[in-house]
């Protein structure tokens, strides 16, 4: 759980803000969510209470205090990853004319695949591929970070893009 929140999350925030002031007006952060991240409004209150921590270690204190369940830190750190990219799009675009965003594509043909499959399990597995053509090509999730980056995005700012093949319109 440490070193996924670590990765997922707490690094990638990091990172970004320590970016924040070299991205140029216009500019934009686009983080890789997933589709498995589509349960944050369940959390909602709790991913608040973490993206509003101060700085890499006070969210390693936060989680201390509340512990994420090895079996769904993946899906729980993709979530806050959604709620913490809504909340800083807002301030940073107010105060530095910079776009946040995040994509939440389906599983992808990529060498952890298989790790996906045996986190999710065989039911869980199964029940999805019946409802998507297949598992997307990085090129496909890739093209749609390019558009988020672009200048045809410059208004654009806030949103989670699921790139999922139709995957997530299956809920409805």
């Amino acid at each position: 759980m440490d070193a996924v929140a670590r990765v997922n999350y707490l690094g990638l925030r990091h990172l970004s803000e320590a970016l924040l002031p070299r991205i140029a007006p216009g500019g934009g952060v686009i983080n890789v969510a997933s589709i498995l991240g589509a349960d944050w409004p369940q959390r909602l209150g709790l991913h608040r209470e973490l993206a509003d921590t101060a700085g890499f270690d006070s969210g390693v204190q936060w989680l201390e205090v509340h512990p994420v369940p090895q079996a769904t830190c993946y899906q729980y750190f993709k979530e806050a990853l959604i709620v913490w990219t809504a909340k800083r799009s807002k301030d940073w675009f107010a105060q530095h004319s910079v776009r946040v965003n995040s994509v939440a594509p389906e599983p992808v043909f990529t060498p952890i695949l298989g790790d996906f499959v045996t986190m999710l399990g065989p039911e869980r597995v199964e029940a999805d591929a019946a409802k998507m053509k297949r598992p997307a090509y990085a090129d496909e999730v890739a093209e749609a970070i390019v558009f988020l980056a672009s200048d045809s995005a410059r208004w654009i700012n806030g949103v989670n893009l699921p790139v999922d093949g139709g995957l997530a319109a299956t809920a409805i």
